[in-house]
């Protein structure tokens, strides 16, 4: 491997944060087409493009009742384990302790996750509002998502480096694209995300778009605390784009939005070159042109 003096090495840093920044700054989130734009870009490796963009914050008090109901849910009820070899995210290679509740199925069941990663909204219920009303009336905010999971990552845990796809086929094999979004519920400042060499960290209360189409992968770093995150998919349909990206909708007495949605590199990390592959079956082109889509 060639070394690199240490000057040259800061010289390179300090560019690509700038040209980071200037491609963060490019993308418009008030327009569909280029925001799509930008997220198909991230999904292909190629800038500029959209790889995570912080979007709202929760109103304090409504977010602390939230934040009880979630902690009190993965105290006392049985998560899928996504160190299973059967479990249906395990090709993520996990390391350390990672679990996951699956909120909206047939079944009821927070372990049950055969339905999380189809593109529907239908025939899906969160099936616990009496004993969750916050979470229940936060999942009602996001009509058109195809899941909403509860990710906790133990103390020393983590994913590996892996790819999926934001821009993708519906079952008519029409090109849509399926939008990741996060919301911290425990953290800490050892926590990391990366995206295709970029390293963030995410603040609790807060909602991020976190294009899970670029390499990526995410680690707690703590040794005591464990991680939690809500996190849900959604079709990227008119309504999505409005309530998330445009920021029109949701009732801003609990979804303030956030004026600089643009978030800070904390550094930078090398990609795993397995992984810089992209498996979509249509061109860039064809998904930069991509419309809001229909439900499924």
């Amino acid at each position: 491997m060639k070394l690199y003096p240490s000057y040259i090495k800061v010289f390179i840093s300090c560019w690509m944060l700038f040209f980071a920044a200037i491609t963060l700054e490019g993308a418009d989130l008030s327009e569909s087409s280029s925001v799509i734009r930008a997220i198909a870009n991230t999904n292909y490796h190629v800038e500029p493009g959209l790889k995570v963009a912080k979007l709202y914050e929760l109103d304090p008090a409504f977010f602390s009742k939230l934040q009880e109901e979630i902690v009190h849910l993965v105290e006392v009820n049985k998560p899928s384990d996504v160190n299973q070899k059967n479990h249906v995210t395990h090709w993520t290679k996990p390391w350390g302790n990672a679990i996951q509740y699956s909120l909206l199925n047939r079944s009821g069941r927070f372990e049950d996750t055969s339905v999380d990663h189809n593109s529907s909204v239908f025939q899906k219920a969160f099936h616990h509002e009496e004993m969750y009303p916050y979470l229940a009336q936060f999942i009602r905010f996001f009509p058109h998502a195809t899941n909403f999971r509860i990710n906790v990552m133990g103390a020393n845990s983590g994913l590996s480096q892996h790819e999926e796809c934001s821009c993708m086929r519906n079952h008519q094999g029409v090109p849509m694209v399926r939008a990741r979004f996060h919301l911290p519920i425990q953290t800490n400042p050892l926590v990391y995300l990366f995206v295709d060499q970029e390293v963030f960290s995410f603040k609790e209360g807060s909602i991020y778009f976190f294009n899970n189409g670029g390499i990526h992968s995410s680690e707690n770093n703590d040794p005591e605390k464990s991680r939690i995150h809500l996190v849900w998919d959604m079709l990227l349909t008119e309504d999505t784009f409005n309530r998330m990206f445009a920021r029109k909708t949701l009732p801003k007495k609990i979804f303030q939005p956030v004026e600089k949605w643009t978030v800070p590199v904390e550094f930078y990390r090398p990609l795993d070159p397995a992984y810089a592959g992209n498996h979509n079956g249509y061109s860039l082109e064809e998904a930069r042109a991509t419309r809001l889509c229909d439900l499924q």
